[in-house]
């Protein structure tokens, strides 16, 4: 069976590192956003898992293109995937909760960061899409993403 990657603090070793976004969806009914990642295992060999982000709180994201499709389907790179419950965001949403009668709520603030799906300008301490939500779950992506693996060109250190 496989090792299910685990998504840890900021600062971590991150177990998603070196992925591509291959897919991402909100759904409103379900209160979710459904994340597909191409990962590369210990033995760079990709494998497809999908982050399940339940209870949504809100979502955040922006890019540093021109909105012009280049033309070349290549899925965004996401660097790391990080949980950090002591962002500003997650006091906020703490602090709403609590009015809104709700204790001791588990707030996530997800970021899978991105060199290109990144804030720039007054919003540039957005480091990737960042979501706000209640709970999260890793899994092995849906059948329907089988054969979407994306392999990343490696760059070689020099001395």
């Amino acid at each position: 069976m496989q090792r299910v990657p685990r998504i840890g603090r900021p600062g971590e070793v991150s177990d998603f590192h070196d992925s591509s976004l291959i897919a991402f969806q909100y759904l409103p009914g379900d209160e979710t956003v459904v994340a597909v990642l191409s990962t590369p295992n210990e033995y760079d060999v990709q494998e497809l898992w999908c982050i399940r982000l339940s209870g949504v709180l809100a979502v955040e994201f922006e890019t540093v293109g021109d909105g012009e499709h280049q033309g070349v389907r290549v899925p965004p790179e996401i660097y790391d995937v990080y949980d950090d419950p002591a962002d500003s965001a997650a006091e906020r949403w703490r602090k709403r909760l609590q009015e809104l009668g709700v204790r001791n709520a588990s707030i996530h603030v997800i970021t899978l960061a991105s060199s290109f799906l990144r804030g720039w300008g007054s919003k540039c301490e957005i480091e990737g899409i960042r979501v706000v939500c209640r709970s999260m779950n890793v899994d092995l992506a849906p059948p329907e993403f089988r054969g979407q693996e994306f392999s990343r060109p490696r760059i070689e250190a020099s001395d």
